[in-house]
């Protein structure tokens, strides 16, 4: 009779920590989800577009037009990259002429594609597109930096009367990638799917917020170099970063590179 009833206990006690378990992971989820919803709300007070919202056809993409002049000047970032990251050269080019800075879908403040393929020629139509629809006629001196080259010479051979100069800053090419490359990033989707999971919950956030993310503090110490225009911009990348639709557009645009 004894054994039973310590074995009775023995279980009591177990499905007590289970039950104590499961409700905390409950807690602290909802806690981070909610964290995350609130922090993301907050960012996009702080940090509203610096350009407008086009509409080309079930959603958005960021488009900021400055200065005067023609050609018109449109820059593509880098992969994974938000169109801030030309820092202070687009002011420099409005100086002469008009130039137009916009975020392909899903990075910066532009919505995500509800196309699941994010190829260049994926982008190359989003981008004609929004010129279009924008009002921003040619002719066009196309700029391109890395995956941003790759899209702008595709988009000049589709376009050629409409594109009067092409610059690539450090550009990719179709044919940069090797197999090693290639088994490369198969073997980082793993990361960029715990990633995705974890911005979520709140925790990629929370961890970049506690300096603990290596990548955002080498990026934060290499800033200080450049002028204060240019450092006030961080935060707004950052923010960017901890978005969960950031981690599996990043991924897919490495791919495409």
């Amino acid at each position: 009779m004894q054994q039973y009833e310590s074995i009775n206990f023995a279980m009591t006690i177990t499905e007590n920590l289970v039950m104590l378990t499961l409700s905390i992971t409950v807690i602290l989820l909802l806690t981070g989800i909610f964290y995350q919803a609130v922090s993301e709300a907050l960012d996009r007070r702080r940090h509203p577009p610096q350009g407008e919202l086009v509409d080309i056809g079930g959603f958005c993409l960021h488009l900021n037009c400055i200065g005067q002049g023609t050609p018109t000047v449109v820059m593509d970032a880098g992969g994974g990259a938000p169109s801030i990251t030309w820092g202070l050269v687009p002011s420099e080019i409005a100086k002469f002429t008009r130039v137009c800075t916009y975020d392909r879908a899903g990075f910066g403040w532009s919505d995500p594609s509800p196309n699941i393929s994010r190829t260049s020629q994926q982008s190359v139509d989003e981008l004609h597109s929004l010129l279009t629809k924008a009002g921003i006629n040619p002719p066009y001196i196309l700029v391109g930096h890395s995956l941003g080259g790759v899209n702008m010479r595709l988009y000049a051979s589709q376009y050629p009367e409409d594109v009067v100069g092409l610059v690539l800053v450090d550009s990719s090419h179709e044919n940069q990638m090797t197999s090693e490359m290639w088994r490369r990033i198969k073997m980082q989707s793993w990361l960029y799917q715990v990633l995705r999971v974890v911005s979520q919950v709140g925790v990629l956030r929370l961890i970049g917020e506690m300096n603990l993310l290596p990548i955002l503090e080498d990026i934060k110490r290499e800033i200080q170099k450049y002028p204060l225009a240019v450092k006030i911009l961080f935060d707004t990348y950052k923010s960017f970063c901890y978005r969960p639709d950031y981690s599996r557009i990043s991924h897919k645009s490495e791919k495409n590179a």
